[in-house]
């Protein structure tokens, strides 16, 4: 238990774990005035079943006498207020308890869940290549709920209610500690030997839980990404039968959850009912008339009114702390364990100042690998682009082409080697300074379920968007005409991932948006492979036309899109192999010749298809 306490305050910040005292401290208060109600019963039904108490006993005579009271029913009448006070007021406090409580756990749900989300965002991109986006959806939308019902609150209630079993305990011990003694073993002990008993099924299930949820958005999120294969190959009832099964193993496991956390309440209601009847059997016994057990009996009667769900609650809370340990180690490890190296804390791109960049970009020996693989994806690639160059480069597949771009983006840091504008190294630092000055466009491009102008201005709020400038881009990227004529125009919603549009389109609206912003250096990485050779002749042309002229970084499939390049670097197993103005490859680079040969023929026969 306080091992999994601390992961709950690791994952709380500061504030929320100030927070949390206070709240403990309203949990304390709640309880005293609960025992407050508790202790009061007794002397009440003791003065109403024998008033002469009033004269026996020194304590009520001074209490009696100081207040003045005329006589002695309207002592008990004032008793029996002050009783009623008590209670209602322990339950006033009891409520606003509750609602700080679930004021508390609800605003920690947000804020977790929001920390959460940012520390994902703020870790490296090749983080992102070994996780599964569904898996981290889950995460953040789903786990952080099951951690805030299944954990957080039980944790709360499991504080709240031992504050108060604790003092009405230590009331009722003072009153008559055999029967105490002999109460709480009776109880407690049998909560303790089922709760010894499940408590490693709980976590074993726990964590079968966790995994059939992770499942469960996993099916989801490839049966509506993949719709369209989907439907076609008919493949409906695989995922309908893969989702049953996650589903079916989460439900079985709650529901065995809820069913070991309320299955006791029902036996140990009926011992404690049972041990009333046997006190007051005892006590006649004892006292030989039933006058003189009345109040003790109402007392443990009342005690045991509070504290039997008290007790209950305790077994169901451990048992629902218990079942969702393993969420609480999941949240743990994802919010504190996840990336090695110190992520840098990141300001608003909006806020940062743009690098300055007037004569070159160099890659001085770039070297870099993926983790997973042995091989050099780049080895010693260096390169020089001066400003407003047009650079093109070309490779077979898995040259290393995407990966320099990549690295160009920032992205990935490289191995060796360094890149540097104007002489000033890319760092982790100023990596959002360098961001600041690219366009990019990659050959996928993903829309969000939004309007065209939401798209193009992505990321940025509505209140900021310039539609003139949303116009210029689209006109450059070819798509204004096509805007035109839809009835919405500008404010047409694409659909989730640009559903409503053809993959020409789409990458449209992805040139649209990188030029949107006015970058002095576009990458575009095969990002005309969707457009036409008319279209893309076109567009070329346009951006070439623009205001400002920009340095470009063109990948590209087709060698035609690189034909009129300042210069062309051919990349081969991650290495420079050629590099050179069109005319003079073709002159003198047998590989590449036969690169644009090949990618003539295979752009001919798609015409010819076509």
């Amino acid at each position: 238990m306080l091992k999994m306490l601390e992961k709950i305050l690791a994952i709380l910040t500061r504030r929320e774990r100030k927070q949390l005292a206070l709240l403990l401290v309203l949990m304390l208060t709640m309880a005293l005035f609960q025992a407050a109600g508790v202790a009061s019963v007794l002397p009440f039904i003791s003065l109403v079943m024998n008033p002469e108490i009033i004269t026996q006993n020194n304590w009520i005579q001074a209490i009696y006498t100081y207040f003045d009271f005329p006589d002695n029913n309207s002592f008990i009448i004032a008793t029996g207020l002050l009783m009623l006070f008590l209670i209602l007021f322990g339950n006033a406090v009891s409520a606003v308890a509750t609602w700080a409580k679930f004021k508390f756990v609800w605003n920690n749900n947000d804020n977790i869940s929001r920390r959460l989300l940012q520390h994902y965002l703020l870790q490296p991109y090749e983080f992102f290549l070994n996780r599964n986006s569904s898996d981290l959806a889950k995460n953040i939308l789903n786990e952080i709920q099951f951690l805030t019902n299944g954990f957080l609150i039980p944790l709360l209630d499991f504080a709240s209610r031992i504050l108060i079993i604790i003092v009405i305990i230590t009331m009722v011990l003072i009153v008559n500690p055999l029967i105490t003694i002999i109460a709480v073993l009776i109880l407690g002990g049998s909560y303790m030997l089922i709760y010894w008993i499940i408590r490693n099924k709980l976590a074993y299930r726990g964590g079968r839980r966790l995994r059939a949820n992770r499942e469960r958005f996993k099916v989801v999120s490839e049966a509506f990404g993949g719709i369209k294969e989907v439907k076609a190959s008919g493949r409906e009832v695989f995922f309908l039968e893969k989702y049953a099964r996650a589903s079916s193993t989460l439900s079985s496991m709650q529901a065995w959850n809820n069913l070991v956390g309320a299955i006791p309440k029902y036996i140990l209601e009926s011992v404690a009912f049972g041990s009333v009847i046997a006190l007051i059997l005892v006590l006649l016994v004892i006292k030989g008339e039933a006058q003189g057990i009345i109040p003790l009996v109402s007392f443990f009667a009342f005690a045991g009114y509070r504290l039997m769900p008290a007790i209950q609650d305790i077994f169901q809370t451990s048992t629902q702390i218990k079942f969702n340990q393993a969420t609480l180690e999941h949240i743990y490890q994802e919010m504190t364990g996840i990336s090695t190296r110190e992520v840098i804390k990141q300001k608003n791109i909006r806020e940062i100042d743009p690098m300055l960049f007037d004569q070159e970009i160099k890659l001085d020996e770039i070297t870099f690998n993926y983790p997973d693989r042995e091989e050099k994806v780049l080895e010693k690639v260096s390169l020089t682009i001066r400003k407003n160059q047009k650079i093109g480069i070309v490779g077979a597949t898995g040259a290393g082409k995407t990966t320099l771009v990549d690295i160009l983006l920032g992205l990935f840091i490289p191995e060796q080697g360094q890149i540097t504008v104007d002489g000033l190294s890319i760092e982790a630092e100023n990596v959002q300074s360098w961001q600041k000055i690219i366009g990019y466009v990659p050959q996928q491009i993903y829309l969000s379920d939004d309007t065209i102008i939401g798209n193009i201005a992505f990321g940025i709020p509505e209140n900021q968007i310039d539609l003139e400038k949303i116009k210029k881009a689209a006109a450059i990227a070819r798509l204004d005409e096509f805007i035109e004529r839809l009835p919405d125009k500008y404010h047409t919603v694409v659909g989730e991932r640009g559903v409503k549009l053809s993959g020409g389109q789409m990458q449209r609206v992805g040139i649209a948006r990188a030029v949107y912003h006015d970058p002095q250096v576009l990458i575009l990485d095969e990002a005309t492979s969707a457009l036409d050779n008319i279209t893309e002749q076109e567009f070329m042309e346009a951006l070439e036309a623009a205001a400002e002229v920009k340095t470009l970084i063109i990948i590209a499939h087709r060698i035609n899109t690189v034909r009129n390049c300042d210069t062309i670097i051919m990349l081969e197993n991650g290495r420079v192999q050629e590099q050179g103005n069109y005319e003079m490859l073709m002159q003198d680079s047998k590989k590449f010749r036969t690169m644009a040969t090949a990618r003539d023929k295979d752009d001919k026969n798609t015409k010819g298809q076509d």
